[in-house]
């Protein structure tokens, strides 16, 4: 199976390439950088250069388009951001490429749930746990929030955010938020504190059945920030969580949840339509096979084709640890011998070489912008929910 996979930059393309090389698959690799670290990859059968889908849309799609009719491309795998763009796209995009499959969630499900606010509605009213949830819009509201008598902490955010930036713990007696934490933002989220211990999952499901999910945790982490240890872990609160959400949705494709996990509740504390590091704890899954499987295509009866069943499926392995070592460097606590590193491999050793390379780009785009360096590198494919153009 030939399979696009966009978003280069990120580690998570980067795993997947290696694992669909050592499952048989053939990888390229599409980024809007000109440095892309999983095209780098032995297993990455070609590097290609796509414009980018925030600033350049339209422009964006045709060169996917290109790329899947110049390579037979069976499968399209965004990684990042770009999926908003990807779904949005998709119907033209199987109209100009018959046949091809496109793995992302439907645009006006991953739409909702990349929104902070409307997604803790959602998720609320299908009988999923989360924090008392209430959006804050310009400077008045968030003053008169901060004037509130509170006697509990609450966690602001921007309505649309990614990695933990700008989130903020507002406790009790604050008046005001940091100038680094407010500027640029009129629209945020405020949500009740809840005390207990950050778990993260990456689940990929198909017409609401889940068909692989992972719970996992970095020990050495605080919440809000990213994880650089993955150690899967598995909470049956949460799990009944994340297969509620699903299955209320009918959903398909990859979805990922943020909860805090406590002795007496588990809360969902927020919703990525995409997909995240809990992928780096399945290297032993044909990944191709899963999401062929989950995106097969619809006869004209409206049910799925028996070309890709998720029944037929094999069994999901057991889970890994897995880490990124050269993060992991800077922290103090115990090291993790003997556990997958993300980044290096010994039999596929170019990408450590790109990296370097990309955070110095993303160094120049985070001066250049004046927007810090984790706003950098989703710069040019961010989705905050603008209107998309027709494709």
């Amino acid at each position: 199976m030939r399979v696009l996979v966009l978003g280069g930059r990120s580690l998570v393309a980067l795993d997947l390439v290696r694992n669909l090389g050592r499952h048989g698959h053939e990888a390229h690799v599409a980024e809007s950088l000109a440095v892309n670290p999983a095209g780098w990859s032995r297993h990455a059968r070609s590097s290609i250069r796509v414009r980018s889908p925030r600033f350049r849309f339209r422009a964006f799609l045709h060169d996917v388009a290109a790329a899947v009719e110049t390579r037979g491309i069976d499968l399209v795998v965004p990684t990042c951001e770009e999926t908003f763009a990807v779904a949005r796209g998709a119907e033209w995009l199987r109209r100009r490429c018959p046949g091809v499959r496109v793995v992302a969630g439907a645009f006006h499900d991953i739409a909702v749930l990349h929104d902070k606010w409307r997604a803790m509605e959602l998720l609320g009213g299908l009988g999923v746990p989360v924090p008392a949830t209430e959006r804050v819009v310009g400077e008045d509201e968030m003053d008169a929030l901060l004037r509130r008598d509170r006697s509990r902490p609450i966690v602001v955010k921007p309505r649309f955010s990614r990695f933990g930036a700008q989130v903020r713990l507002v406790r009790p007696g604050d008046r005001r938020l940091r100038p680094d934490v407010d500027a640029g933002c009129d629209d945020w989220v405020a949500q009740e504190f809840v005390e207990g211990r950050l778990h993260c999952a990456y689940a990929y499901a198909h017409e609401g059945r889940l068909l692989a999910c992972v719970q996992y945790v970095d020990a050495g982490a605080r919440s809000f920030r990213v994880l650089t240890s993955f150690e899967p872990v598995r909470d049956p609160r949460f799990q009944q969580a994340i297969e509620r959400a699903v299955a209320g949705l009918r959903y398909s494709g990859h979805i990922s949840f943020d909860a805090i996990v406590a002795d007496d509740r588990s809360v969902v504390i927020e919703c990525n339509p995409r997909v995240t590091s809990g992928i780096h704890c399945l290297p032993d899954v044909d990944l191709g096979a899963l999401f062929a499987a989950g995106s097969a295509p619809t006869e004209p009866s409206g049910r799925a084709s028996t070309a890709a069943r998720p029944d037929l499926l094999p069994p999901v392995f057991a889970p890994a640890p897995a880490r990124i070592r050269v993060l992991n460097l800077l922290r103090r606590g115990p090291r993790a011998p003997g556990v997958r590193d993300v980044v290096h491999a010994s039999d596929d050793r170019m990408p450590s070489l790109a990296y370097p390379l990309l955070v110095a780009r993303f160094a120049l785009t985070a001066l250049r912008h004046r927007i810090p360096l984790v706003a950098a590198t989703t710069h040019d494919i961010e989705w905050n929910g603008e209107e998309f153009p027709s494709p």
